[in-house]
């Protein structure tokens, strides 16, 4: 099959007409698991470069200034307000006792959500307007990384575990499964307080931008000569004088005689 015409990566895991779907329920027990494992040690072995050129761009993904429609609509749509609730996929149907769905027996009742007006307008209206970049993300993962450079004689500083678990959340998605706006959600609020984090008081990054900001608000001011009232017989002083205004950033002082 044409690469552009191949189902995205997570169908293999979650359609039903998958090979892995063909074991009785749970979907994730020891043998569907082993084989699917074994199946992405082969694939990968067999095409590392393409791997890591999957990976890259799944991660890279992240970065952008706006959100495109991926990996499909209907996964896309999962994670969008909208005017109705989302039905049970059929992926998740299964004959769990008196639950009929892997959602249901997860919260012990009804899984369908219900949209209530009007606050389900408001929460509408905030995410058609209020929104992260992907790229303001970056910036702020770059920045936190940044104060964790400065402060690399102590191994990056408290900064380090909250910027790996950012870091970490978009990247390991990308690497075993497929690359998914949800991960982001929970990756920016680590980005944000590694950044806080190394730019604190009394670290390295405090330290960088305090001095940048002495040597921006300090504005080299021109020299002055102290003038001395002129005696009556300058003599050569007269000329020193004269000398000396010809050069207004000269430092020296005219000796007046």
């Amino acid at each position: 099959m044409p690469p552009d015409r191949r189902p995205i990566a997570q169908l293999y895991i979650w359609a039903a007409e998958s090979p892995l779907n063909r074991f009785p329920p749970p979907v994730f027990s020891p043998v569907p698991n082993s084989l699917a494992e074994n199946f992405a040690i082969r694939a990968i072995e067999a095409q590392p470069l393409d791997y890591a050129r999957a990976v890259f761009d799944d991660t890279w993904r992240v970065f952008a200034w706006k959100r495109h429609v991926f990996p499909n609509a209907q996964t896309y749509d999962e994670y969008v307000f909208g005017y109705k609730g989302t039905p049970i996929p059929s992926w998740d149907r299964a004959h769990l006792g008196k639950y009929d769905s892997f959602a249901a027996a997860y919260v012990h009742g009804n899984p369908n959500t219900q949209v209530v007006d009007p606050f389900a307008r408001i929460i509408r209206g905030y995410q058609r307007y209020v929104w992260l970049p992907g790229t303001v993300y970056g910036l702020i993962l770059l920045a936190g990384l940044g104060g964790i450079v400065l402060a690399w004689r102590r191994i990056g500083g408290e900064a380090l575990l909250p910027w790996t678990i950012s870091f970490a959340l978009i990247v390991i998605p990308a690497a075993t499964a497929t690359f998914d706006y949800r991960y982001v959600l929970a990756a920016t609020p680590f980005a944000c307080l590694a950044a806080a984090i190394a730019f604190s008081p009394g670290t390295a990054g405090d330290r960088l931008v305090r001095e940048l900001a002495a040597r921006a608000h300090k504005v080299p001011a021109p020299p002055r000569l102290r003038r001395r009232a002129r005696p009556k017989d300058a003599g050569t002083g007269v000329l020193a004088v004269a000398c000396a205004t010809l050069h207004p950033w000269s430092t020296a002082e005219p000796a007046l005689n």
